[in-house]
């Protein structure tokens, strides 16, 4: 009976040093995977920093190039404008010198209907 207690004992101390040492071993293995898991999330929220950096980037180069395609639409806007303007006016021009050149040449006729009577 003495044996048996003895027995148990050593076997009870066993078991409790093999208990140890396997908490021991899981949380080591906890540790290295919540550490494992840290460096991932910390590789994956860089690479997420990354890719929105460089999606920014984009958004940047592409919002300037729209502001300077504006610009030039706008500048080539006003050019044109400004030379509709120009012909327009160059239009009513001619047709005030035309008018004008038709008046005159009326007003030789009628002189010269008035000289000939």
């Amino acid at each position: 009976d003495k044996n048996w207690r003895e027995q148990f004992g050593k076997a009870e101390e066993q078991s409790k040093v093999r208990v140890g040492a396997l908490e021991e071993e899981v949380a080591a293995a906890e540790g290295l995977a919540l550490a494992k898991a840290q460096r991932v999330q910390g590789e994956h929220d860089a690479e997420v920093e990354q890719v929105r950096a460089q999606h920014a980037a984009e958004l940047a180069k592409l919002k300037e190039a729209l502001a300077h395609a504006r610009d030039a639409s706008k500048g080539q806007y006003g050019k044109l404008k400004g030379e509709n303007a120009r012909a327009l006016q160059a239009l009513k021009d001619m047709h005030k010198e035309e008018q004008e050149t038709l008046r005159v040449e009326q007003r030789a006729r009628e002189k010269d209907t008035r000289d000939e009577v």
